[in-house]
């Protein structure tokens, strides 16, 4: 079986690059024999990290060659399919689904976000090829609720995130991330630049730094994509008392000495990241992936909702949201009140990470059941 894998990767950001380490992870578990190739912004870095055959994403001889080489296509996960970041974006992954429906291989959608779509024609056209996929699992309800809007009424599954599948790193292999010496409780901050969202920052800075005077406690700034997020990240250190992990693009060995403690900022792998978040003791997150980490790991968090995916993985938990319109001083008293209510909550989310984890792994029962479907048609007399 061989299976071309279509995402946001080889860009860098730590919350689909969790996805896919997620996704080889199971379907190696799964699938043994599988052989995935991953169509990837730098496959020469994604090949070394991943230990995965790699073709590179821009270029349309190449993909069209391993379409036709394709048992199936794997479209997924992450947001990959809306026009809220770039109308491009969306004409370029349903290009992907085009030119395998053209080649006759088929594809899925997998563990996907889908929309905003402000589009009439990107709309109709999801609507259309969607139609033609042989399994569509999307992350939430309310992308399941567009397509049936857009004429895919039948056959969407709703599960979870791909990077609930992730394991984290062992505690010895995250420590170089966290601060030393380790002071008091440790609120992270995962915050992005976002058009409109700059009182959502700059309550978010203000939370951390509100909760680390209360407790004694540090500060952790992180920059889950380092070409977009490494400004900022270093701005709430600075703010909020605290220092940073992540703020590098190039991997080099930078350093933070912002606030009490000292710490490499460079890249860490989606495993480390993982590892990283789930030694936190609160989050305050405006990373999508962010919070899937915490509810994935137990981590109590508040969710600062600049997109409607961040608010619907919050509300599908149960966990306390912020919406962009909110003031910076409600931001402040919701984490509060969160931080206070964190240890009753604690079996909520036990319960919560382990139902995240089952509907991810639903994901890969698709994809085997895909498998079996194909291989028993290509076996056929």
């Amino acid at each position: 079986m061989r299976i071309l894998l279509s995402g946001y990767y080889g860009f860098g950001n730590a919350g689909d690059e969790a996805v896919l380490a997620g996704t080889l992870t199971a379907l190696r578990r799964r699938l043994p024999s599988v052989e995935v190739t991953v169509l990837s912004a730098r496959p020469e870095a994604t090949a070394a990290e991943y230990g995965v055959r790699t073709a590179q994403r821009w270029h349309w001889p190449t993909i069209w060659r391993e379409l036709g080489r394709s048992d199936l296509v794997l479209q997924g996960g992450g947001g990959l399919v809306q026009d809220s970041s770039s109308r491009l974006s969306p004409l370029y992954y349903l290009g992907i689904l085009l030119a395998a429906r053209l080649r006759r291989k088929p594809f899925a959608v997998y563990a996907q976000g889908i929309g905003p779509l402000s589009g009439g024609p990107v709309r109709w056209l999801t609507g259309r090829l969607l139609q033609g996929a042989a399994a569509i699992a999307v992350r939430d309800e309310a992308s399941a609720a567009l397509l049936a809007q857009i004429g895919v009424p039948r056959g969407v599954e709703v599960t979870a995130d791909a990077a609930a599948l992730l394991d984290p790193a062992p505690a010895g292999q995250v420590a170089p991330w966290l601060p030393r010496p380790r002071t008091g409780p440790l609120i992270g901050l995962a915050l992005r630049e976002a058009p409109g969202c700059e009182r959502l920052v700059e309550g978010a800075i203000a939370a951390g730094r509100r909760l680390r005077e209360l407790t004694g406690g540090q500060c952790l700034a992180m920059a889950f994509h380092a070409r977009d997020d490494g400004p900022l990240a270093r701005r709430a250190a600075e703010e909020a008392g605290g220092t940073v992990v992540g703020g590098s693009e190039n991997g080099t060995d930078t350093f933070s000495d912002v606030g009490k403690c000292v710490c490499p900022i460079f890249r860490p792998t989606p495993g480390e990241w993982l590892g990283v978040v789930a030694s936190l003791d609160f989050l305050v997150a405006m990373r999508l992936h962010a919070a899937i980490f915490a509810a994935a790991t137990g981590v109590p968090f508040v969710a600062l909702s600049y997109d409607p995916k961040v608010a619907a993985f919050a509300h599908r938990l149960g966990a306390p949201c912020v919406e962009i319109d909110a003031d910076p001083h409600e931001i402040v008293e919701v984490t509060e009140r969160a931080w206070e209510a964190r240890g009753c909550e604690a079996d909520r989310r036990r319960a919560a990470a382990a139902r995240l984890r089952q509907e991810a792994e639903r994901n890969i029962d698709l994809v085997a059941d895909l498998a079996r479907r194909i291989g028993e048609q290509t076996n056929t007399p």
